[in-house]
């Protein structure tokens, strides 16, 4: 622990200060701290990257903000999703943190980063100055020790003792931020990566300390993505502690991913920065950091999100810092907190129809849908054709039986924002919630024929594929949908669980026992894999291996069996259909 010596204000000649060169607005978009620029006169939404090297730009970004190439040898970049190849081009004019510079450099030619984002800001920008990371807050702060002697503790905010850790001195070949962690009490190099949306640890280094993915209490994570184009597995594990500098967490879950990270064992992404107050000092390599309160990994667990041991919240009068500040509470599954400041931002700010949408989001993750309504009612009396508003409206009044009223909002929704695919996409799966199969395979169809190069195609197939077999329609189509899919992306288990369902549905019995067995292998603790891997076996008159996979898939997610016969899988006696 270290106590700060360091005033963050003037000071008289000679006395240790730390000057804050400028405070930049940062939005949480989910997980993701969200910056802006200014690239040749252009507003440039970045997401923020300390675990990137480089700065990064997709290709259709750097067309529009009218990027100029620069000679350079061929460029590979390397992720947790794989690599990619990429060039290098430059702005001629980058405003950042009110300072002007010329011919910035990018890495250009990675896909489409998503949340309308033009692409990442990585650690060439951010490490011109120290940092201090404050996303709970939604800002980022550029600091400067002056006068200070090398060892000044700088966490200035600190009323009492402030964790600190050393980071590897950084240079051209080591540009990350990267220090020493513990895991069940033994030492791991953790890389401080605000582009992860959660923290996770590599697989091999997981195993050399003892805790394997097929363990028991282990679950399926899902597939994560990076800068490449592939998919890498995810499990949840149980952990005896987690520690980083005199902070120790115990029995706690992480994430461990199937990748290779560089120099690092782990990332301790976006949720460790949301529930950390951060000053990454270059100059002394060191990172200073205090704890906000609430959970540190498990941002899906919205009854851990209570803030104990949190700093008092100070009062703010700026609706702009308060939406920001809601917005980083929403992505810690703090709803309460969420609430109150987007209603205080309503409040200071009324005409703003921005206010009372994210208001009604926050209460759609609280499930508390009544508010929700009457908040996007709010919104769209001041702004009629907000996409967003009419989305969150047409799925609440879906989801209540008003199908008519329901689809005006949502054809709307799509109307206002043609190009959103995040809208768009959201839509057909709400229709697919409801049991409509035409309005959600009419979308479905429209959005694959309209984007046929789209990054997130794969993802698209893959959903069309499950629409039509859990519908029981359009086999061959869906098997169809399903190949492609795996061809774009490669063998991940979700899209090998919707061609196992669809084989099945086709009577391939064999074929869809070898899907099922390929999902189980990259993620064993499926449920709803197990338990049709079951169904499966006992119409093929493997009853033994039935009852034991059906029983795995229940203990897991008790769910599985209602979902079955839902579908038609089965009947009420448990014989598959």
């Amino acid at each position: 622990m270290a106590a700060s010596a360091v005033q963050a204000a003037d000071a008289a000649p000679g006395k240790c200060h730390l000057a804050k060169l400028a405070e930049l607005p940062i939005t949480m978009l989910g997980t993701r701290p969200m910056i802006h620029v200014k690239i040749n006169g252009e507003d440039a939404p970045f997401i923020l990257d300390t675990g990137a090297a480089y700065s990064v730009m997709s290709s259709d970004a750097a067309k529009r903000l009218k990027l100029v190439g620069v000679p350079s040898a061929g460029i590979e970049l390397e992720g947790v999703g794989g690599r990619t190849t990429a060039r290098v081009a430059e702005a001629n004019e980058f405003l950042y943190a009110g300072v002007a510079m010329k011919h910035v450099q990018f890495i250009v030619g990675a896909r489409d980063f998503g949340s309308g984002s033009v692409g990442i800001l990585g650690q060439n920008v951010l490490t011109l100055t120290d940092v201090e990371y404050d996303l709970a807050n939604g800002v980022i702060r550029l600091l400067k020790a002056v006068d200070c002697p090398p060892d000044v503790g700088m966490a200035y905010w600190a009323s009492g003792q402030a964790n600190v850790i050393s980071i590897q001195p950084l240079n051209h070949l080591n540009p990350h931020i990267v220090g020493t962690v513990r895991l069940n009490g033994r030492d791991l190099r953790a890389m401080f990566d605000t582009g992860a949306s959660r923290s996770m640890v590599s697989q091999e280094a997981a195993t050399r300390l003892g805790v394997r993915t097929d363990a028991p209490g282990v679950t399926a994570g899902g597939a994560a993505s990076g800068v490449g184009n592939g998919l890498v597995e995810t499990w949840i594990a149980p952990v005896d502690s987690f520690g980083v500098g005199d902070e120790e967490i115990k029995h706690t879950r992480v994430r461990i991913g199937q990748m290779n990270l560089g120099p690092a064992d782990m990332l301790l992404g976006a949720d460790f920065f949301l529930s950390h107050r951060i000053l990454v000092s270059y100059r002394q390599h060191k990172l200073y950091f205090t704890y906000n309160g609430g959970p540190v990994f498990r941002l899906d667990q919205a009854d851990q999100a209570a803030k104990t041991g949190a700093p008092a919240l100070p009062e703010l009068t700026d609706a702009d810092a308060l939406g920001r500040r809601a917005a980083a509470s929403l992505a810690r599954r703090d709803y309460a907190a969420a609430i109150a400041d987007y209603d205080r931002a309503a409040a200071l700010d009324p005409k703003n129809p921005a206010w009372p949408t994210e208001l009604a989001w926050a209460h759609v993750a609280a499930k508390e849908d009544t508010a929700a309504l009457a908040s996007f009612d709010k919104a769209l009396a001041l702004k009629p054709d907000d996409p967003r508003a009419l989305l969150g409206r047409g799925r609440i009044r879906l989801r209540t039986g008003k199908t008519e009223e329901a689809r005006t909002d949502l054809t709307a929704a799509i109307r206002a924002a043609p190009e959103d695919e995040g809208i768009v996409l959201s839509i057909a799966a709400y229709y697919d919630e409801a049991d409509r199969y035409e309005d959600a395979a009419g979308i479905y169809d429209r959005w694959i024929a309209d984007h046929p190069r789209n990054d997130n195609m794969w993802s698209t197939l893959n959903a069309r594929c499950w629409l039509r077999a859990t519908h029981n329609r359009e086999l061959d189509k869906a098997l169809q949908d399903c190949n492609d899919a795996l061809s774009r992306r490669g063998r991940t288990a979700e899209v090998l669980d919707s061609r196992a369902l669809v084989n099945l549905r086709l009577g391939r019995l064999r074929e869809a026992l070898a899907d099922y067995d390929a999902a189980l292998k990259l993620q064993p603790k499926l449920g709803w894999s197990l338990y049709m891997r079951g169904l499966t076996k006992r119409k093929l008159g493997d009853e033994a291996g039935a009852a034991k996979d059906i029983a795995a898939g229940l203990a897991i997610d008790p769910g599985v069996r209602e979902r079955a016969r839902r579908f038609g899988l089965e009947d009420a006696s448990g014989r598959p259909l």
